[in-house]
């Protein structure tokens, strides 16, 4: 809810997300597999979704 106050959209939420898996995928270089993108993306999308107070997790892509 404070996010919204804040001006958060949805939006926003996935840019987040694929500047994150962007992130961890340069900085991790050959570590980063198709596993730990899968599992990032499906963590950030259960947290945005819960910061979202929706029932289904936002998506995000992997870049």
């Amino acid at each position: 809810m404070r996010d919204a106050a804040y001006g958060v959209t949805d939006a926003h939420y996935e840019t987040v997300g694929a500047a994150l898996l962007w992130t961890l995928e340069k900085g991790l270089g050959t570590s980063w597999t198709q596993d730990a993108a899968a599992a990032w993306t499906a963590a950030y999308g259960f947290i945005a979704g819960v910061m979202q107070g929706t029932p289904e997790p936002a998506a995000a892509k992997v870049a």
